[in-house]
C-alpha cells in the first residue's frame, strides 16, 4: 500500500517536532496488522508571510520619504488571496496620484506579435 500524507502547522518552536510525532502515530500499524509502514521521502519548509487569518493594518509599507513602497508579506493560506488586486490597486493609486483613473487600472496595451512570426 502506498499513500501520501500532507500536514502543515504554523511556525512555532516545537511545531516541526509535533508534526513529526503526529505522522509517526498515524503511520503506526495496529497490533493486529502485519503491514510494514515506512516513510520513503519527506520534505519540510517554512513559509514567510502573514499567518492564516492575520489582519493587516494597511496594504503596504513605505519609508519616511514616501518613495519606497513595500508590499506586505502574502497570506500563507493555501487559497489564493482575492484581495491581492486591491493591494496592487491601492499602490498603483498611490504612485499615480491625481492621474489615476480607475478605468485604466490593469488595462494593458496589446503587444506586437513579432515573436509569433519567427
Amino acid at each position: 500500500m502506498v499513500g501520501i500524507v500532507y500536514g502543515s502547522v504554523e511556525d512555532h518552536e516545537a511545531s516541526h517536532a509535533r508534526l513529526q510525532a503526529a505522522i509517526h502515530l498515524l503511520l503506526q500499524p495496529s497490533t493486529t496488522s502485519s503491514v510494514v509502514v515506512e516513510v520513503l521521502w519527506s520534505i519540510s519548509y517554512v513559509s514567510n508571510g502573514a499567518g492564516i487569518g492575520a489582519e493587516v493594518s494597511s496594504a503596504f509599507d513605505q519609508d519616511d520619504s514616501g518613495q519606497i513602497i513595500t508590499l506586505r508579506p502574502p497570506n500563507i493560506d493555501i487559497a489564493f488571496d482575492d484581495n491581492i488586486t486591491e493591494v496592487v490597486r491601492s499602490i498603483w493609486e498611490r504612485i499615480m496620484g491625481t492621474e489615476a483613473e480607475l478605468s485604466q487600472f490593469m488595462r494593458f496595451e496589446e503587444r506586437e506579435q513579432s515573436l509569433d512570426n519567427e
